[in-house]
């Protein structure tokens, strides 16, 4: 998803992999107040979540649509 994005903005891919995010971001959250921050987050960034969908379009008509199809717009809108 985040090399999709890239491409609809029209930039090159800057990944770097911190291996330690999500326990840095677990320690973060006891110590700053509020329940947002947590190591939650960098663990489903770094899960697989591509899911097949053949079932679901079989079953119950699903059709989700294309990612990003109007590109860049869809990710600002009238905004950029």
């Amino acid at each position: 998803m985040i090399s999709r994005v890239f491409a609809a903005l029209g930039k090159s891919e800057r990944l770097i992999s911190v291996p330690m995010l999500p326990a840095l971001l677990d320690v973060a959250g006891l110590v700053i107040p509020g329940r947002e921050l947590n190591g939650e987050v960098a663990r489903r960034m770094s899960a697989d979540l591509d899911f097949d969908v053949g079932l679901a379009a079989q079953e119950f008509g699903y059709a989700p649509r294309p990612f990003l199809p109007r590109g860049i717009d869809d990710l600002f809108g009238d905004d950029r």
